[in-house]
């Protein structure tokens, strides 16, 4: 049985050698991804990015300067378990980074 670590690696590489070589992630939507166990026979990868700014609730005055604006996560799950097959795995990974990259540079939302 293929182990968490097994898996860690696997999606380790994945998105390493896609992100270099063909699905580009802008810099400012701070892309960022876990893996981790789900139950006894599952495990999950967390892909998450900004997709986008809203106004901060304290907006400065004299004494103070504004927050800084709140940033809004995309996040997506996905879900496999211990036997998922490996292209099975890279074909879900590969279209959720194409997610990612298609979405629009993170911009204030009002």
């Amino acid at each position: 049985m293929k182990t968490l670590e097994y898996f860690k690696g696997a999606v380790d590489a994945i998105i390493k050698y896609e992100t270099s070589e063909g699905i580009y992630i802008e810099e400012e939507k701070e892309f960022e991804y876990n893996v981790f166990e789900r139950g006894t026979n599952g495990w999950a990868v967390e892909l998450k990015c900004i997709e986008s700014y809203k106004e901060p609730n304290f907006k400065g005055d004299w004494q103070q300067p504004a927050d800084d604006d709140i940033p809004v996560h995309h996040v997506q799950v996905i879900y496999f378990t211990y036997d998922s097959s490996i292209s099975k795995i890279i074909k879900e990974i590969i279209g959720e980074l194409h997610t990612i990259s298609n979405l629009s540079t993170p911009q204030l939302v009002f």
